[in-house]
C-alpha cells in the first residue's frame, strides 16, 4: 500500500532549499577550518618528534600551537563575516517581504490603500502575493 502523504522531494520549494544550504554553510564551514587547523598542528608535530628530545619537542609544540592559534584568529572571523553576510541577504529577501504585507494588507483593511500589493525583483513570497492579489481584486469586484 502507497503512503500518498508522503513527501517525495528533498526539499519543498527553493526558498526551504536556500535555508538548508544556508544552515550546512554556516555548520560546516567552520568545523572543516577547525579540523584542517588541527589536522595542520598534528602532522607538524609529529613529523618533528622523531629527531627531538622531549625538551625540544615542548618547545616545538609551543611554537606550532601559536601558529594554528593564528591560523584561528584569522579564519574563523572572515567565515563568520562571510556566513553573515549571506545570511543578512537571504534573510532580507524574507522579512522585508513579510512586513511589507503585512503593513500593505493593514493598510486594505482600514481603507488607507486599494489596489495589489507590489514585492521587489527577487522577493520570495510571491506565489502567496500573487493569490492575495486576486483575493484583493475579487473583493473589490464585488
Amino acid at each position: 500500500m502507497k503512503l500518498r502523504w508522503r513527501r517525495r522531494k528533498i526539499f519543498a520549494n527553493s526558498l526551504h532549499k536556500e535555508l538548508v544550504k544556508l544552515f550546512a554553510l554556516a555548520s560546516v564551514v567552520p568545523a572543516i577550518i577547525v579540523a584542517l587547523c588541527f589536522y595542520y598542528y598534528l602532522l607538524t608535530t609529529v613529523g618533528s618528534a622523531e629527531s627531538l628530545s622531549s625538551d625540544a619537542l615542548t618547545l616545538n609544540m609551543v611554537a606550532v600551537a601559536k601558529q594554528v592559534l593564528t591560523l584561528l584568529i584569522i579564519a574563523l572571523p572572515v567565515c563568520v563575516l562571510t556566513i553573515l553576510f549571506f545570511t543578512r541577504k537571504v534573510a532580507h529577501t524574507i522579512i522585508g517581504p513579510f512586513d511589507r504585507i503585512v503593513n500593505e494588507i493593514d493598510q486594505n483593511l482600514q481603507g488607507k490603500r486599494k489596489g495589489s500589493i507590489h514585492l521587489r525583483k527577487g522577493d520570495k513570497f510571491k506565489p502567496l502575493v500573487d493569490r492575495i492579489n486576486t483575493l484583493l481584486e475579487k473583493s473589490e469586484n464585488t
